[in-house]
């Protein structure tokens, strides 16, 4: 494989065991499993190079989170890979407002920093976008909606299936029902076919397509002003996009065949929305993706090609897959089963109090007894074990002068109350010297603790799906290969946010019981790489 992603740049032998079988294949689907420190991005580009032909990407690479999207920005120069993101990112000067309103607002820009990088970005060898802003461009802008290119990478693609469902899903808010329409919020609406009762009888339709009416009014005022955008006319604008959007989903609803809708879709009520989402993304991915590139490359540190082909259509004989080793030895990314309690419905109960009794005790042996000094994260799988171990942890880390960082939304006493926030506290705390605990249910991917900003991983809680939810539920009775498949994966992605390169050290423990049997049921899943780690 020649054209390097940079001209001095050294390989290493996983990237180039990667290019030189990607070079060998003819089918049109390559899937690499890739582990953490293969250097993915660089695959990506040389890829792209190579397909591109005369050493030119020529590429569309999508990663599921903005943080992933400026990795692969920072890591290229302009002339190689440029990142598009939403106009919401890009500051309008002359109206003192982010484009996505600054757009609607006349005149027109004679400079916009949007259309800029969005010209930009086309005539660019390899484009960068996340998951969703590719969705939307890809489907609705009118250059980006006909534009194909030679290779489309998709990174951390064990995620594509859940953003192409949620890219279609339609959530309709109880307080936009009650607080904007006027309507009382029905309790006993849990079926596609009583969802169209209801708007029929409620006037669900004619009062959103009212509140529409209004909302464009009030905006044709404030386009008609000629006044400095305020706070107040860009939430009435952004106002407006929302219930564009709800209109064309809620007619789409109302007016799809009812059988189609059983069929193909999930209806699911809570007490705070009603939820529509595709059972599977076969049409998303087919309609979105499948006809805007000649070849593409799924990489995952966790995608299985055949499973993957599967969920969404592709056809098995048309894909190619290769595992990777890790280039981390095995001894620096000790994985240790240590089952201390099990973690099903039922670990609240009154028989279970010296099961809870012995995880935290392990936790804080853990700490205290092999991590003196270091700092870590814990993974809860729920907010409700969360902010059970922070109150059991609280005054003994405490007196360790150990801080702990989470993100509950039950508990905003010291203001930290976002993943974000949660996050840049806890690795402010490591830089400055603080031993700390970051404790979420959502930090499995997207976090890289390197070197002392983690040391180690506690897996608490499996990361099973939760049944309470009707689409999970629905995908769990049709195939319990899937659902077992998402919580392996979700700890084989949890087990990856310490040791990031070869020289790093860190250690992850399994607690919870139920990985055991988790283990065994999905061992074929389960790359040789990590075994090599593990510790049962």
């Amino acid at each position: 494989m020649q054209y390097w992603a940079e001209p001095d740049f050294e390989p290493r032998d996983v990237q180039i065991q990667a290019l030189e079988w990607i070079e060998q294949q003819s089918a049109t689907y390559l899937f690499l499993q890739a582990p953490v420190a293969s250097g993915k991005s660089h695959i990506a580009i040389t890829a792209s190079n190579f397909f591109g032909g005369n050493g030119v990407g020529n590429s569309f690479v999508l990663t599921p989170q903005r943080i992933l999207q400026k990795q692969y920005d920072e890591s290229f120069q302009d002339d190689v890979a440029v990142a598009l993101y939403g106009k919401n990112n890009y500051e309008c000067q002359s109206k003192s407002c982010t484009c996505d309103i600054g757009s609607q607002i006349k005149p027109t820009c004679n400079q916009c920093p949007y259309t800029a990088a969005v010209k930009e970005a086309i005539v660019a060898p390899n484009i960068i976008m996340n998951y969703k802003l590719a969705f939307l461009m890809m489907s609705f802008h009118p250059q980006f909606s006909t534009m194909t290119r030679k290779l489309m990478v998709i990174d951390e693609c064990h995620n594509l299936e859940e953003a192409l469902i949620s890219f279609t899903a339609t959530i309709i808010p109880r307080k936009m029902v009650e607080a904007d329409l006027g309507i009382v919020w029905p309790t006993n609406v849990q079926s596609f076919s009583e969802f169209r009762d209801w708007s029929h009888d409620s006037g669900y339709m004619s009062r959103l397509i009212a509140l529409q009416e209004h909302l464009e009014n009030q905006v044709r005022q404030i386009r008609a002003s000629g006044h400095k955008i305020t706070r107040a006319d860009i939430k009435v604008m952004r106002r407006l996009m929302r219930v564009d959007e709800m209109v064309g989903q809620s007619h789409e609803l109302i007016t799809t065949a009812l059988d189609e809708l059983v069929e193909n879709y999930v209806f699911d009520a809570s007490s705070d929305n009603f939820t529509i989402r595709s059972l599977y993304a076969t049409d998303q991915f087919k309609m979105t993706l499948a006809n805007r590139a000649e070849k593409f490359l799924f990489m995952s540190g966790t995608v299985n090609a055949e499973t993957f082909c599967s969920d969404l259509g592709i056809p098995v004989e048309e894909a190619a897959f290769l595992s990777l080793d890790s280039p981390i030895p095995a001894d620096n990314r000790p994985v240790v089963s240590i089952p201390s309690i099990r973690m099903n419905y039922e670990w609240m109960s009154p028989q279970n109090k010296s099961a809870r009794d012995k995880v935290v005790t392990t936790i804080k042996g853990i700490v205290a007894d092999f991590h003196t000094g270091d700092s870590g994260i814990i993974h809860t799988a729920n907010f409700k074990v969360a902010n059970w171990i922070v109150n059991q942890l609280s005054s003994w880390a405490k007196s360790k002068g150990i801080i702990l960082v989470d993100h509950n939304p039950s508990d905003d006493d010291d203001g930290v109350v976002s993943r974000d926030d949660a996050i840049a506290r806890y690795l402010s705390n490591v830089e400055n010297g603080i031993q700390s605990i970051l404790i979420s249910p959502s930090c499995n991917e997207g976090l890289d603790l390197k070197g002392d900003l983690g040391r180690y991983s506690i897996v608490l809680k499996i990361a099973f799906g939760f049944l309470g939810d009707k689409w999970i539920k629905k995908r769990m009775t049709l195939s319990r290969e899937w659902y077992a498949r998402q919580a392996l994966y979700q700890t084989l992605q949890a087990a990856g946010r310490v040791v990031r390169d070869p020289s790093d050290v860190g250690t992850t423990y399994i607690l919870d019981s139920s990985w055991q049997h988790l283990m065994n049921s999905t061992s074929s899943l389960i790359p040789k790489w990590w075994r090599d780690g593990y510790h049962g």
